[in-house]
């Protein structure tokens, strides 16, 4: 994959500019509309029904994505396939009464089963962008900076670099390992956390796991993966709206 098209991926896989996309949406008292946003991005499933991790709806934007070699419509759809996995038995009430503060489904670490789904995740996220490299169109639509969203695309109908059982125990590893120290995590859970999901513990939490990810594709791959810029203004937003846009479903479709 190009340069371009691995980072609109990675930014639109972030969800979180535009900001009208966010699980969470403090300004909007529109409720009918918050649960639209749910629906269509972050808790995949049908009005009244618990999210199913894999589920065929879960997988309806990034195979759209694919179809259409639409990379920012594949980040999106990613988002919302990879939810599935951790927000499965939840609906779009969203998980803020779990354990640890509401974060406990977004810790692939906890539990065996947490680590399961988490490697089933993975795995299927693998197989989508494997399935992307080597879908056969001529061209994609990609953001440029400064020129056209579309360029030629010279790596259609490859393989990835290395299979799925080359990376899986890697990828195992990672999804294992809390940023805290586990016995520390708990701890400091119990004694400053608890019922506060914006602590800064939380979120120092998710910059250290962040960070040994980010160590260890620099350590094998030799590049730099950093969510840093979807987090402001960016030339891509409107593009990324568009591909959101797509997949948007108001409540009750």
């Amino acid at each position: 994959m190009t340069t371009d098209s691995i980072s609109s991926v990675s930014y639109a896989e972030s969800m979180r500019k535009p900001w009208a996309t966010e699980p969470v949406q403090l300004f909007n008292s529109n409720a009918q509309q918050v649960n639209a946003i749910r629906y269509s991005y972050h808790f995949l499933s049908r009005p009244g029904e618990a999210v199913e991790a894999g589920s065929a709806l879960s997988q309806v934007a990034v195979d759209q994505g694919i179809r259409d070699l639409d990379p920012m419509l594949i980040g999106i759809g990613l988002h919302g396939y990879q939810d599935s996995f951790s927000h499965r038995g939840f609906t779009v009430r969203g998980h803020g009464g779990a354990p640890y503060a509401g974060h406990a489904p977004d810790w692939a670490f906890l539990t065996p089963e947490s680590q399961r789904f988490a490697l089933q995740m993975a795995k299927g996220t693998y197989d989508k962008l494997a399935q992307y490299m080597s879908s056969p169109g001529n061209a994609e639509r990609v953001p440029v900076y400064g020129g056209s969203p579309y360029h030629a695309f010279t790596y259609r109908r490859r393989k990835p670099d290395r299979t799925w059982g080359e990376i899986e125990g890697t990828i195992d590893n990672l999804l294992r390992q809390s940023g805290h120290p586990i016995d520390d995590a708990f701890t400091r859970h119990r004694n400053e956390g608890i019922g506060r999901y914006g602590f800064p513990f939380y979120t120092e939490e998710l910059r250290l796991r962040t960070e040994r990810w980010r160590a260890k594709i620099r350590a094998d791959f030799g590049q730099d993966v950093d969510h840093a810029t979807a987090m402001r203004s960016h030339p891509w937003d409107g593009l990324f709206a568009e591909s959101a846009q797509q997949v948007y479903r108001p409540v009750g479709r």
